[in-house]
């Protein structure tokens, strides 16, 4: 009776133990979120060639999964381009979009770097220009 009794606690103290193991787990998780009280957007934004045209794209936002596509119409300054082979980046917060556009003048292009709201608004060249033979901007990461 007495090694039943003894064999209960010790498994009753290990099963607590292996509860406290999960629940300190758990609140590692949440302390190592990127950002307080950011919330992810499960969305993801991407380009779409527009046949016949060679260079000309469109801009989509959709969910992770690709449902809710919903197309994002850019107005552009003049003789601007997207340069679709270069991305496009969707913000942390959702907020902004960043892209490189591409001045052209028909002897040569400059590349941009530009920003606008996800509603497509709001265009701005946020870095100047690189000229051609001076390198190509890619986008990177957004943090």
């Amino acid at each position: 009776m007495k090694k039943l009794l003894l064999g209960s606690i010790i498994l009753f103290l290990f099963a607590g133990a292996i509860l406290m193991l999960q629940i300190s787990c758990g609140k590692f998780v949440i302390a190592e979120s990127p950002m307080p009280g950011y919330s992810q957007l499960n969305k993801i934004v991407f380009f779409k060639s527009v046949p016949p045209s060679v260079g000309k794209h469109e801009v989509w936002i959709a969910n992770y999964d690709g449902s809710g596509a919903i197309k994002i119409n850019i107005t552009l300054p003049p003789n601007v381009v997207m340069a679709g082979e270069n991305g496009i980046r969707l913000s942390p917060d959702g907020k902004t979009l960043f892209f490189v556009g591409r001045e052209d003048n028909g002897f040569n292009f400059k590349q941009s770097i530009y920003s606008c709201k996800p509603n497509g608004s709001d265009v701005k060249r946020i870095v100047e220009y690189a000229e051609q033979g001076k390198g190509l901007w890619y986008l990177g990461g957004v943090n």
